[in-house]
């Protein structure tokens, strides 16, 4: 027994001796690309980064030290140009997904975590419906009802001083506004009335959190998914599950114009879907149309608070175009608006600090750029790096400054390239609720904006709260964002329309 243990051990250093040293080798096709020994060794460094919530600056760190392409793992690079974005995901020939999107245990297929083209094709078009122009105005509903409910809960948060932590009713609001937009009448999602005691939203970002760590591992995810430390991380997909099989069970006058009505379709008498793959999908559409906004969004306020000329300009801008504002707001008249489409735009540019996502090169490799890259290989465009590249933005690429968006920019030699921010990536992968979720963002930020004042609570600790908004592909803020807000207007009727 102790001989065959010894043998055993034998081989296993003996195999991982020999795959440092081939990794690390001439005959490894990433040999000539740069990057750090672990890197080229492992990939277990770039999970740590991960978990800290720091791989975009990690990335970033990496090209300013090593160039425009760098090896992250050893088997990827990351490549920091913009021609390469259209190579990678917007072209016909766009890339397909890697490994990474491999789901744990997951029994069911979604739409996020379909690697194959084919595939991915044929279930977004069964998604593409329900984000149509002609079903958009359901859903904007559902937004203007939410944000009114919004205002009440902001004011009814309020501790004695007028401190309300503003990040967490948000968060709240986007959870609601998912849940009607996913299930319609039948959704049981109600944090904003309720709050989240059973951790809903940590939930779904710890899951989101542990696929984007061990993605580059897919089978120690499958095996980790069926521990017990993964229950609160499976805890919203169960919850997702339920609320799917209610939908399905609600009168028929509740199944209209929501999204599971879309997933729900049939071919003849059979489901398109299983009860497995819409378990899958209703769980992406609750965190994917949830976390981001709500990062996206809670980043904007802490821009917005925390530069004193650039909330006024906004709320100048805003007052002019509505001096009534309890009046219903309309994505027509606020698209007029030139200092709001600014701020959104370089909110969007600092408020999603993603590191990348990866594809994998086809069987016969592919020139990005200037380098030949060989096939089977996990590339990416890294997002973050991107958007404070002086190429793209200049100058003052790290600062946020609205103006870069405005005629004359930054002054001579500004630069701003609108086409190099990939917050909702792009090409046949490319986000499906991007019009959605601008229209969501942007109607509650007016909103937010006309009825309340806003400034940071006496304690709050601006340089704190930004090194703690870290980034997993899902957005998780240590500290809160704990502001005064001071009512400015009455509450707009909640009988009023708004479309």
């Amino acid at each position: 027994m102790l001989f065959s243990s010894k043998v055993v051990a034998v081989h296993i250093v003996a195999l991982v001796l020999t795959t440092i040293v081939y990794r690390l080798s001439p005959f490894h096709p990433l040999w000539r690309f740069p990057g750090p020994v672990i890197n080229r060794i492992t990939s277990l460094y770039n999970a740590y980064k991960t978990y800290t919530g720091e791989r975009h600056l990690y990335v970033d760190e990496l090209h300013r030290r090593y160039g425009r392409i760098v090896r992250i793992g050893p088997d990827a690079l990351s490549i920091n140009s913009f021609s390469a974005v259209s190579q990678v995901y917007s072209s016909t020939n766009a890339m397909t997904k890697g490994r990474a999107y491999t789901y744990g245990g997951a029994h069911g297929s979604g739409l996020f975590f379909m690697k194959s083209r084919a595939e991915h094709s044929k279930r977004r078009k069964i998604w593409a419906p329900a984000f149509a122009q002609s079903n958009l105005p359901t859903f904007r509903q559902a937004i203007h009802r939410r944000t009114f409910q919004l205002m009440q809960v902001i004011q009814e948060r309020c501790d004695t001083r007028g401190v309300v932590n503003l990040g967490e009713a948000i968060g709240h609001w986007t959870y609601d506004i998912m849940g009607d937009v996913t299930f319609g009448a039948s959704s049981q999602v109600e944090l904003l009335e309720n709050g989240d005691s059973e951790g809903l939203i940590r939930s779904g970002q710890l899951a989101t959190t542990a696929f984007e760590i061990i993605g580059e591992v897919p089978l120690l995810f499958s095996i980790l998914w069926y521990f017990p430390v993964t229950k609160k991380m499976r805890a919203l997909e169960e919850r997702a599950g339920r609320w799917m099989t209610a939908r399905q069970n609600a009168p028929d006058q509740d199944k209209q114009n929501d999204i599971a009505s879309f997933l729900l379709v049939k071919d003849g008498s059979k489901p398109k879907l299983t009860h497995a793959d819409l378990r899958v999908d209703s769980l992406f559409a609750i965190q994917a149309g949830s976390d981001t906004p709500a990062g996206v969004l809670t980043l904007m306020f802490f821009f917005l608070i925390k530069d004193s000329q650039v909330y006024d300009a906004l709320r100048n801008e805003l007052d002019m175009a509505f001096p009534d504002a309890t009046v219903p707001l309309n994505m027509h008249a606020l698209g007029q608006l030139e200092y709001l489409s600014a701020f959104m735009t370089e909110s969007l540019r600092l408020g999603a600090p993603f590191h990348g996502f990866p594809r994998i090169t086809p069987n016969e490799g592919a020139f990005l750029d200037e380098w030949f890259v060989p096939g089977g290989i996990t590339v990416s465009v890294p997002g973050w790096s991107q958007h404070i590249d002086e190429d793209n933005f200049y100058p003052e690429p790290l600062a946020f400054r609205p103006q870069r968006w405005l005629p004359g920019g930054l002054g001579t030699g500004s630069r701003a390239n609108k086409a190099a921010i990939m917050a909702f990536s792009s090409g046949p992968y490319s986000c499906l609720g991007k019009q959605f979720a601008m229209e969501e963002i942007t109607i509650s930020l007016v909103r937010i904006v006309l009825t309340y004042d806003l400034e940071f609570a006496p304690e709050f600790d601006a340089d704190s709260f930004y090194a703690g908004a870290l980034n997993v592909r899902t957005p998780v803020f240590k500290r809160p964002l704990n502001v005064v807000a001071k009512r400015r207007c009455a509450q707009p009727g909640e009988a009023q329309r708004y479309i």
